[in-house]
């Protein structure tokens, strides 16, 4: 496909899904009062703005919220873009048949009870699926819970406030539990993100397109996958290759084993496939797998936040020796070097250090005082190309410094905040602590460092970070020639 080709295409891909984030006339089929999703969605939809734009469908009922209530979607005046259904799965085909009489673009199908509980779920969604590609709708689902974009604040699920900050972390996961986990964990965890999309048995819309839709989007930075299988692999590399050459993509694959292989396809029908084949397929495509969860939110939070290294020269400064002697071996492992430090930045420090500190790296500065200091010599020497920072600082001590009245954001000294912004290096930040240090941290340092959840999740992050931007620069001078 030609360059001019590929834009044609993409444009039209974007035009197609554009309903799914950015909806004009809403439509929840299934609305309801009392307690589960029809009642709190057309609740958290009027909370974010959207009361306007909300036609609710309920046979039985004729006001919901204030709203006026429909007996089916054709019943309702003018357009509708998107249509998000909670009606039991026998309904649902008759539903996507008012759809089509409508015109409606774009449908999100919550309900589960299709191909993941076996052959007649599966009929029942391939009915479905029929009358809507017959009628061009495109369909997110069945059995998911469809989409958050934090941008302009539109759910297809209930989400708490807090979890609508703008980030720069776009997820997509096969499970709708996934989706709902990752948007109550982020916020008390320093992770923010730009889109959400569960897309459950993906009868119809998968994780081609919407990467293919998230590689172009402007609030997206690194894009984040859950998968149980892959529908299609040549399609899955071809796509990966072209979006990982824009932004990072990061998947954690689960069904490695053969229980979890069994679980994948009671969860979401998914056939989950050889682990040998998947992780070569990966590699080859430039896709950074990550073995857990945290290990998998601690790498799309330094991508998110952070420069790429120009190369595998690291610089690590703690207040811990043991700390930091585990992180050089966790890199050591990784292939990350852990270079010398240059005559000059061990001259600086020299100037400054007590008798009993060892000018290298790892950088340890122990309770001298200098972690600010060290870490301005880390970040301008030639010969580190990132800094892994573990700032420790046990709670007793923190307590006196802070009642002798020193501010918390001082504890490790003047930050040199305008170098870590400027310097073209990454920082990660792996401290280790209770809570009340972690909320220091934040405040002293911004939200634009990430704070890993361990020293060697920090090492795997920066070998992450090299490897791709190794990848990066091959694939493009490859494309060049």
């Amino acid at each position: 496909m030609g360059r001019e080709e590929q834009e044609e295409s993409t444009g039209g891909l974007l035009e197609s899904l554009r309903a799914f984030f950015k909806p004009e006339a809403i439509a929840i089929v299934g609305a309801t009062k009392g307690v589960g999703f029809g009642s709190g969605l057309p609740r958290c939809l009027i909370e974010n703005g959207y009361r306007e734009r909300l036609r609710l469908v309920n046979p039985r009922k004729k006001e919901i919220a204030g709203l006026e209530v429909f007996p089916n979607v054709c019943a309702i005046p003018g357009t509708v873009d998107l249509a998000i259904v909670i009606v039991p799965s026998r309904a649902c085909t008759e539903v996507m048949r008012d759809c089509a009489r409508k015109g409606v673009k774009a449908v999100i199908v919550e309900a589960a009870g299709f191909s993941e509980t076996g052959p007649e779920g599966k009929q029942r969604e391939r009915e479905m699926i029929s009358v809507a590609r017959e009628a061009g709708i495109r369909v997110i689902g069945p059995n998911c819970i469809g989409v958050v974009n934090t941008s302009n604040r539109f759910v297809a699920t209930q989400v708490r406030p807090e979890s609508l900050t703008p980030g720069r972390i776009a997820v997509i996961a096969q499970s709708g539990v996934f989706g709902n986990i990752v948007l109550d964990w982020g916020p008390e965890n320093g992770v923010s993100f730009s889109k959400v999309i569960t897309i459950g048995n993906r009868s119809d819309v998968g994780e081609l397109e919407l990467m293919e839709y998230l590689s172009a989007d402007p609030d997206t930075r690194v894009i984040v996958l859950y998968l149980e299988s892959v529908q299609d692999g040549r399609a899955f590399l071809s796509a990966a290759r072209r979006v990982s050459r824009e932004k990072p993509v990061l998947v954690l694959k689960s069904g490695r084993s053969e229980a979890g292989q069994q679980a994948a396809q009671s969860h979401t029908g998914s056939l989950a496939g050889n682990d040998t084949i998947y992780e070569a397929a990966f590699r080859q495509a430039g896709v950074i797998r990550s073995d857990n969860f945290f290990m998998l939110f601690d790498l799309a939070r330094a991508f998110a936040l952070q420069p790429l290294p120009r190369g595998r020269g690291v610089g690590i400064i703690t207040s811990s020796g043991s700390l930091g002697v585990q992180t050089a071996d966790a890199c050591v492992n990784l292939g990350v070097r852990i270079p010398d430090l240059t005559e000059s930045s061990r001259k600086k420090m020299r100037e400054q250090a007590p008798a009993w500190m060892s000018v290298r790296n790892p950088l340890d500065v122990g309770p001298s005082g200098l972690f600010s200091e060290g870490l301005s010599a880390l970040l301008t020497d030639p010969e580190i190309d990132g800094v892994i920072g573990i700032p420790v600082l046990p709670s007793f001590v923190a307590r006196e410094f802070i009642d002798s009245g020193i501010p918390p954001g001082e504890l490790l000294g003047p930050l040199p905040r305008d170098l870590i912004r400027t310097c073209g290096k990454p920082l990660l930040l792996a401290p280790v602590g209770n809570r009340k240090w972690m909320e220091i941290l934040r405040a002293a340092f911004g939200d634009e460092i990430p704070l890993i959840s361990s020293p060697e999740g920090a090492a795997h992050a920066f070998q992450a970070m090299a490897r791709y931007q190794e990848y990066v620069v091959k694939s493009r001078g490859a494309s060049a020639q």
